[in-house]
């Protein structure tokens, strides 16, 4: 069988007619998953009350799971939803989010069209979650929680000249999965920091030599956000059937990261079960308030419990972007555990920041990741 290339980008697709996936059960009965603590989804009600503390979904306005999942997330946490409750009353995007934000804390909330409008989403043909947080994040002005930043450099191998260095901002780390089997979080950390030495074809051009040399390129993480976003990327471009396809490989996740002094603790997980035309999107978040784990699906809430395995690790065969919180300043808490520990310098492959780079400035016509209306619309 001929080896599968792949490529980096990040699609999603118009919906093509096909059926929606039946994402109501069966998504947290796999081993060092999620278990759903009710017999099935949809006999849940709509909201769930643990402790006094109530949650409440999204309506679905078709085919609109992929900003349900994006939204519940950014309410659900907390630097982001007390920056939106302290703003001052405006006729801005962000005064549109501080309402859905307050019809949240009451019960399942609607997305009015001056939000849609403010995002531009015009339509109801399927997106992709990344590209829409990334979009949420960018039309905000108190994010600064989401951003980090990367410094990248380049030596000459020939006669060891260096470039001066770049530093560009980043809200959402890509993660390129190049197994079909099985997959660690911790792996494609190391593989987007890999060393790298660009020859061949990939020279750079050296302009101290004017000429084109084997280059040496280093990536260093130097400014840590509060809250780091990692996405999987599941689907990419396949040459050899000349189309996108996804890969469903089960997931390791870490539910500590440890980047260098910072420690990361896994909160969130926004999941894509489905294909590459049809799917549906969902998020799994630990409340900041009562230390529980909930599943939001559009306007259905409900209660569920990690299945831990190996001590520090979780699951999954559907995680699409994951989301950690920093720990707080002058905490005395760090991972015990060594394979969790990574470091935020080493050398990178130019090709591939300059990939992570381009992310959300691919050209539109490029098909997209499909999601499709769930059955309770």
């Amino acid at each position: 069988m001929a080896t599968r290339k792949r490529g980096y980008q990040s699609p999603s697709i118009k919906n093509q007619g096909k059926k929606p996936c039946n994402s109501a059960s069966g998504i947290y009965d796999r081993p060092g998953g999620f278990t759903d603590d009710s017999k099935r989804l949809e006999k849940c009600r709509p909201e769930v009350t643990i402790c006094g503390k109530s949650y409440y979904g999204l309506q679905n306005l078709r085919a609109t799971c992929y900003l349900n999942a994006v939204l519940q997330t950014l309410f659900m946490t907390k630097q982001f939803r007390e920056a939106v409750e302290s703003l001052k009353p405006s006729t801005t995007f962000e005064d549109h989010l501080k309402k859905l934000f307050q019809k949240l804390k009451k019960g399942t909330a609607v997305v009015e069209d001056g939000l849609l409008i403010n995002l531009g989403i015009t339509n109801n043909y399927e997106q992709d979650a990344a590209e829409y947080f990334q979009k949420i994040v960018s039309l905000c002005s108190f994010t600064k929680i989401y951003h980090g930043e990367l410094k990248y450099s380049t030596k000459c191998q020939k006669h060891g000249h260096e470039s001066e260095p770049e530093c560009s901002s980043f809200v959402i780390l890509p993660l390129a999965i190049e197994s079909h089997h099985s997959y660690n979080v911790m792996d494609g950390w190391k593989q987007f920091f890999k060393p790298s030495v660009l020859n061949g074809d990939n020279q750079l051009y050296c302009d101290v030599c004017e000429k084109k040399t084997d280059t040496e390129t280093e990536c260093e993480l130097v400014s840590y956000p509060e809250v780091l976003t990692l996405q999987l990327k599941r689907f990419d471009f396949d040459y050899n059937y000349m189309m996108y396809m996804k890969n469903d490989c089960k997931v390791e996740i870490p539910l500590q990261l440890q980047v260098s002094q910072e420690l990361y603790k896994l909160y969130a997980i926004i999941e894509h079960r489905g294909s590459v035309k049809s799917g549906h999107y969902y998020t799994i978040i630990k409340s900041f308030q009562d230390g529980n784990w909930y599943h939001f699906n559009d306007s259905w809430v409900t209660q569920v419990s990690p299945k831990i395995v190996d001590e520090n690790i979780i699951t999954s065969e559907h995680a699409y972007m994951l989301l950690y919180t920093r720990r707080v300043s002058g905490s005395a808490e760090s991972c015990t555990d060594e394979r969790h520990k990574v470091s935020g310098k080493s050398n990178a492959s130019r090709e591939v920041w300059s990939q992570s780079r381009r992310l959300w400035a691919q050209d539109k016509e490029q098909p997209r990741m499909g999601c499709q209306p769930t059955a309770e619309d």
